[in-house]
């Protein structure tokens, strides 16, 4: 991985073979143009991504679908230091044949996300789940 700062607060983040690029913007004033996600929000995604990939890992393993979920991740930050306060995740997923067996898998799963599972501890951390 490579990450270069490519000037106006904007980075450009490659693969390890610069065949797949992410760009990072820090924080836009109002008014300005906003062209990538900021790095706080890129961290939500990453914990979101991280869920929702084990949970496909255990769907997998224990023979139920969850195609089509999704998550709206958001955050809330702390000033002074300026920080991560608060993550909230809300995972969206079909109902389907969703058993509460399944329910208790994927609830694992998402507790299992190793980059969640690195975020500090002082950090609230708040996962709904939402069948539908």
């Amino acid at each position: 991985m490579k990450v270069m700062y490519t000037g106006d607060f904007t980075t450009k983040c490659e693969f390890q073979d610069g065949s797949y690029t992410v760009y990072t913007q820090a924080h836009a004033e109002e008014g300005e143009k906003i062209v990538a996600y900021n790095p706080m929000e890129m961290l939500a995604l990453s914990v979101s991504a991280c869920m929702l990939s084990m949970i496909g890992v255990a769907a997998k393993t224990h023979g139920f679908s969850v195609k089509d979920m999704y998550a709206n991740p958001s955050i809330e930050l702390q000033e002074n230091p300026l920080r991560l306060a608060k993550l909230n995740v809300e995972i969206h997923i079909p109902a389907g044949d969703i058993t509460e067996k399944h329910k208790r898998f994927i609830t694992a799963a998402a507790n299992a996300c190793p980059v969640g599972l690195s975020i500090h501890e002082g950090v609230e951390k708040n996962v709904t789940y939402i069948y539908e």
